[in-house]
């Protein structure tokens, strides 16, 4: 008998639910806060084209199917690319990139399948438009632009601003896992039709990054 939606929802959340309970009791809040990447909504002001466009001086530009990914300079591709390439994903329906591929095409590739596999865990597939994602050479310039955005020191290694349409990164901290966990934040944010309350946010993103290899 095949099972109603609101059954199989339940199938989902329940464990995840449960899951999250044996986190927190096991290991406290403050070390789920390490897995945390920010959720921002900026201040009002620039678009998210604008906010692109300050990107092109200094930085150069990779286009996937649902990216476009600027890249500091001084940032080296072949090293975001093996540190996006760690871990093994199942997703099906994603295109095949071309062997001889020069790295920027190989990061491309990567953020697609990371993006499909986000989506398939979350049996969510909203429209999301093109997003985008600026990597930084490190945590301290990465920071500096959230300081920037939002007038406050911090010290992240990853961000999403639902406003811009933005996932920022650096080549420092930049992973399969730090990227999933921002996708599916942008994911979670654009499907609902209001963004839904940060921690669900996190428990859903957290669950994603946890289970990126799960068949």
């Amino acid at each position: 008998m095949a099972r109603s939606k609101t059954e199989a929802s339940d199938l989902f959340f329940v464990p995840l639910i449960l899951f999250m309970a044996v986190y927190f009791s096991t290991y406290g809040s403050h070390n789920f806060a390490d897995l945390i990447d920010q959720r921002q909504d900026a201040p009002s002001g620039a678009s998210a084209e604008e906010k692109a466009a300050d990107s092109s001086e200094g930085w150069f530009e990779i286009k996937s199917r649902y990216f476009t990914i600027y890249c500091e300079e001084a940032t080296n591709i072949n090293l975001i690319g093996r540190r996006l390439g760690r871990r093994a994903l199942f997703t099906s329906g994603i295109y095949k990139p071309n062997p001889v591929s020069a790295p920027p095409q190989k990061v491309a590739y990567r953020m697609d399948m990371l993006l499909e596999r986000v989506e398939e865990m979350l049996d969510m597939y909203p429209n999301l438009g093109r997003i985008n994602v600026k990597i930084f050479k490190d945590r301290k310039e990465l920071n500096a632009e959230y300081s920037k955005i939002f007038g406050v020191h911090a010290d992240y290694k990853s961000f999403y601003i639902h406003k811009y349409s933005t996932i920022y990164a650096s080549e420092t901290d930049i992973s399969d896992s730090v990227m999933a966990h921002e996708m599916a934040h942008a994911v979670i944010d654009n499907y609902f039709s209001g963004l839904p309350p940060e921690k669900i946010g996190e428990i859903l993103a957290t669950y994603v990054d946890l289970h990126l290899e799960n068949e």
